[in-house]
Order: structure tokens, then sequence, then C-alpha cells
């Protein structure tokens, strides 16, 4: 297993990937972390976010245009891709109603494979690691299924969430569990 980030590193020196970021919570979460002084890399296929959330940030960010369940495409970034990177943030998914229903499949993936991906590129760089998930899963427990009377929504969400804490309890052995957490403890 990786070691974990030396928790005194300097903010110049973190990097941490964003999965996810061109999307409107990812983009705010990039806003912050570019201001906190990290190296952002941004990996999103922007099918419902869009670059345009990240125009003010100029080059102060590497962009990777990907879709992160067929993996994060560091290698794109040459050698500018990180060797080690302090934290992956996993937040790719459509998260709107009308866009997962109009995207099932690629909602499960990246919830399944996207969240094996980004674990993957987290364990090989020895970084923290941080899934984020719809909030319409926050009332599923401790059932999944019914969220304001739509099944058939929440239903996507909740599978890929089953199989990513199921990677998560298998790839780093331990339970997933549902937190708040301020950025700065990251």
């Amino acid at each position: 297993m990786a070691e974990q980030p030396d928790a005194q590193q300097s903010l110049t020196e973190r990097v941490v990937i964003v999965t996810g970021g061109a999307g409107f919570v990812g983009s705010h979460l990039v806003d912050r972390l570019v201001e906190r002084g990290d190296r952002v890399v941004v990996v999103d296929n922007v099918v419902t976010g869009t670059w345009d959330n990240l125009a003010h940030l100029g080059d102060r960010i590497e962009r990777v245009e990907a879709d992160v369940s067929q993996g994060l495409a560091l290698d794109t970034l040459g050698d500018r891709a990180p060797d080690t990177v302090y934290g992956v943030c996993h937040l790719a998914s459509p998260a709107s109603p009308p866009a997962y229903l109009a995207l099932p499949v690629e909602t499960l993936m990246v919830g399944s494979e996207g969240t094996r991906h980004a674990l993957e590129v987290a364990r090989q760089r020895g970084a923290r690691f941080l899934l984020a998930s719809t909030s319409e899963l926050t009332a599923l427990h401790p059932f999944c299924g019914m969220v304001n009377g739509s099944f058939v929504r929440t239903r996507l969400h909740c599978e890929s969430c089953r199989f990513s804490g199921g990677s998560l309890r298998k790839d780093i052995g331990t339970s997933p569990r549902l937190m708040s957490r301020n950025l700065e403890s990251m």
C-alpha cells in the first residue's frame, strides 16, 4: 500500500487531481484548491460540465479531457504528469436527474469503473482519496430506493455507490463512511 502524503508538505508542492472538476461542484472545489495554493489537475469529459466554469483560472490549472471510466489519461500531460499526488477527489458523475436519466450506463460506469481508476491513481501515487456522491444518496440509508418519490432516479446512483463502496473496501481495506469534512482537513 502506498505511503500517506506528508501532512507537513508545503502547500505549493501539493498536487490534487479532481475528476469532474468542470462541473458545478467540482469547479468550486478547484477554485478553492487553487486559492489554497495547490497544483490542480482537472480530469473531465465535459459531458455535463463545461470548461467555461474554469476559464477564469487560465493556465493555473491543468486540464485533461477524458472519460474517467476509461482511465484518468494523466499520460496526456507528458512530462507535466505528477509522480506524486497529495489527493484525488473523485466527483465525476452526471448529477442532475435529467442528465443521469439520459446517461444511465455512463452514470453507472463513472461510479464503478471511474471510481476504480481514480482509486488506482491514488494508490500508485500515494495520495489521499475523496469520493463524493450526489445528494440523491443522502436519504438512502438504510435502504436504496425512494428519495423524492423517484425509485428509478436514485437507483442508478445507488448501484454505482454500492460498487464504489465495494471498491473502497477491497482496494484500501476500509468501509466507506458518510461524513462531512472541512476541506482544510484533507
